[in-house]
């Protein structure tokens, strides 16, 4: 809010002696994908013409996904799977009884 009729002295960006603090909170907070988050948007202009609620949603989703990420990390790594196989990595084109026969056939010989 404006409380003068003078042009503005400073600019609307936020300088990187403001940032700094605040980008320190969040990794002292362990708040890492909200940290790169944050600044991905100081250095983008474009972030600049969204509402805080959007910015604030956008570094909000961005935390959730990396902390979600870090979860399926660590299950996967907890599960020492022998293989990398994933399940991009099966063929929906052929008949649903050759997938059957596939897996029970790699379950038997990995068994």
């Amino acid at each position: 809010m404006r409380t003068c009729a003078a042009p503005p002295t400073t600019s609307e960006r936020r300088s990187p002696l403001l940032t700094t603090p605040t980008l320190d909170k969040l990794h002292a907070l362990n708040l890492m994908g909200m940290a790169r988050a944050f600044s991905e948007q100081m250095e983008r202009a474009d972030y600049q013409t969204l509402t805080f609620e959007e910015r604030l949603g956008m570094l909000v989703d961005r935390e959730a996904q990396d902390r979600e990420n870090r979860r399926l990390h660590r299950y996967l790594k907890a599960a020492r799977l022998r293989s990398q196989a994933s399940v991009e990595d099966l063929d929906f084109r052929r008949p649903v009884g050759s997938i059957v026969l596939l897996c029970s056939a790699w379950l038997s010989h990995s068994g």
